[in-house]
């Protein structure tokens, strides 16, 4: 089945989800834990810089795959992610609860209160800071280009034109690369908050991945976009990154990102198929997604768990070899924890459908 579009080459649509894309999801909530737990010293900056790649593509990819989605669709998309929201919002209650009460030994309620305060939720609503776990932002900033979509599709009335929800993207994305990268060069700050959030952040990623999935064929055709010259676009939209933290200091999204997400998607989205389709592997890449929301909702939690009861047993190897070892100690568990999260809801889903 294809879908054609005037003006635009046919997109075919495949009953299965892309494979590549499914594995570099999980590859990019491994590189966020290098964000959130740094190697040490110039190697440290360095893979700190390199994975700023994988939340842009995060909102890059829920854009692909919400390209030609209806009203009902994307409401149902917006119920699972309010759901999303509320489960990981809930599970860091839990744990600061846990974690004062039985760890700490100090009183919890002062700190619940403080994430209902007026200024802690309308921070929440305005720039998607989670007030019970900061790396949560972007599950409200995904539902924040969501919402966007929705709006958009209801004022089009049903029709497929997305031309005016691209230019919109570019201007939000303009906006950002001032308020982040010019602004850093000239040493005027702007708090991150401001520009990291769903509407300068996300949605211009976001609709990236709409055009993307809207304009594959043709861009792969016109500029003659081989496998090779998408990968040494990613390198060189590697090493523009570099250059701009060299020379300008960290920021959440470097220019060159955009560079990497673009070419990355096209990459990706031209190799469909990874293991064979009858291949347990081919299975298993269906789960991925998941698993890769397993990884970033859980790793800060992890990294506590490990400050406070793995790391002076791995500081038996020596205290370098220790600093170095964390964000892989803290991949491994997070990914053993998704593992056994998607183990536990198969056989419990398996178990309810066997009892009706």
């Amino acid at each position: 089945m294809t879908v054609k579009k005037p003006g635009s080459v046919p997109l075919r649509r495949t009953s299965v989800r892309n494979q590549s894309i499914e594995c570099c999801r999980v590859l990019a909530a491994a590189m966020v834990v290098f964000i959130h737990c740094l190697l040490p010293g110039t190697l440290g900056s360095v893979m700190d810089c390199l994975a700023r790649f994988a939340v842009p593509f995060f909102f890059a990819v829920s854009g692909y795959f919400a390209y030609g989605t209806d009203e009902n669709g994307i409401r149902r998309r917006i119920g699972n992610i309010v759901k999303l929201n509320i489960y990981s919002t809930g599970f860091y209650v839990f744990w600061g609860i846990f974690k004062r009460k039985f760890i700490f030994r100090e009183g919890c309620r002062q700190w619940l209160l403080a994430g209902l305060t007026q200024n802690s939720l309308a921070r929440w609503f305005l720039v998607n800071e989670n007030p019970y776990g900061e790396h949560l932002w972007y599950l409200t900033a995904v539902l924040v280009c969501y919402f966007a979509l929705y709006i958009y599709v209801r004022w089009q009335g049903g029709q497929k034109d997305y031309g005016p929800f691209y230019i919109a993207s570019f201007v939000l994305y303009t906006t950002h690369l001032v308020m982040s990268s010019f602004m850093t060069a000239i040493a005027w700050g702007v708090p991150f908050e401001l520009y990291r959030n769903g509407l300068l952040f996300g949605i211009p990623m976001f609709g990236l991945g709409i055009f993307l999935r809207e304009y594959r064929d043709r861009i792969l055709e016109t500029y003659r976009l081989s496998r090779g010259k998408l990968a040494a676009m990613i390198f060189a939209g590697a090493a523009l990154s570099l250059l701009q933290w060299w020379g300008t200091g960290g920021v959440e999204m470097p220019v060159g990102t955009l560079f990497e997400v673009i070419a990355l998607m096209l990459l990706l989205s031209s190799v469909p198929r990874v293991f064979r389709e009858e291949s347990c592997l081919s299975a298993m890449t269906s789960r991925f997604g998941e698993l890769s929301l397993v990884i970033y909702v859980v790793h800060p939690c992890l990294m506590e768990v490990y400050e406070l009861y793995l790391m002076n047993r791995m500081a038996a190897l020596g205290m370098t070899a220790e600093a170095y070892l964390r964000p892989f100690v803290i991949i491994m568990l997070s990914i053993a924890a998704g593992l056994v999260w998607i183990a536990v809801k198969t056989l419990a889903g398996k178990t309810l459908a066997g009892s009706r």
